[in-house]
């Protein structure tokens, strides 16, 4: 499968799911994909209204930043 076809798996999954859990797990697995988990990332933190999901998601994009940076 590629890339763009499994990340937008995860990307259905945090959209089809509403647990905060599950959602971090998504924006996990979304960070294996270094310049595009970050775009993937950053969609979903526009449709997402749960802070606590928001914050994972931009804390897990500052750290592929800096691992990038490396």
């Amino acid at each position: 499968m590629s890339e763009i076809k499994q990340i937008e798996n995860i990307k259905q999954q945090f959209t089809l799911n509403t647990h905060t859990e599950t959602r971090n797990k998504a924006i996990d697995a979304l960070s294996a994909y270094g310049n595009n988990g970050i775009d993937a990332i950053n969609d979903l933190m526009r449709i997402t209204v749960n802070d606590e999901v928001k914050i994972h998601g931009l804390e897990t994009i500052k750290k592929i930043k800096d691992s990038m940076k490396k």
